[in-house]
């Protein structure tokens, strides 16, 4: 998990949203309790990290939010790098993905397999087959020139 500081574009900004209450419990008389009626440190912010999963968010200032990255379920030696879209929520329900330009980019510890080494891997493998191939043939042609030749 990690912290990610997201700025707002030049021509727009945060708000900075009323927090999230829970509901306020009353006492016997049908009113509420004094103790109870107060707010949540909750906030309606959330980011969304593509496939990753969603993050609560705190509101810095009108150009600048923080998010933490969500747990993920993946080992990290099945992901080497992977980028996802960073979409942000200021109530907590509506992420603009499609519209948002802001990419994020996970690193794993798996290793890293290009096509250049997965072609190259399957080119030595053919390789390897066909030289055996051409040996395995030659040995049998040479096992039947020595069983033909004159004794």
């Amino acid at each position: 998990m990690v912290e990610v500081y997201v700025t707002a574009a030049d021509d727009s900004e945060f708000f900075d949203p009323m927090p999230l209450t829970p509901l306020q419990m009353t006492d016997d008389s049908g009113g509420p309790e004094e103790s109870s009626a107060r707010g949540a440190a909750l906030s309606p912010i959330k980011c969304r990290f593509g496939r990753f999963g969603e993050s609560s968010a705190v509101y810095l200032n009108s150009t600048c939010i923080k998010c933490t990255t969500p747990p993920i379920n993946d080992a990290p030696d099945t992901i080497y790098r992977e980028t996802v879209v960073l979409s942000v929520s200021m109530n907590g329900q509506d992420f603009e993905e499609d519209s948002s330009s802001v990419e994020f980019t996970f690193v794993g510890t798996a290793p890293y397999v290009s096509f250049a080494t997965i072609v190259m891997t399957l080119l030595a493998i053919a390789f390897v087959g066909f030289a055996a191939t051409l040996c395995t043939s030659a040995w049998g042609d040479l096992s039947q020139l020595r069983d033909s030749a004159p004794r």
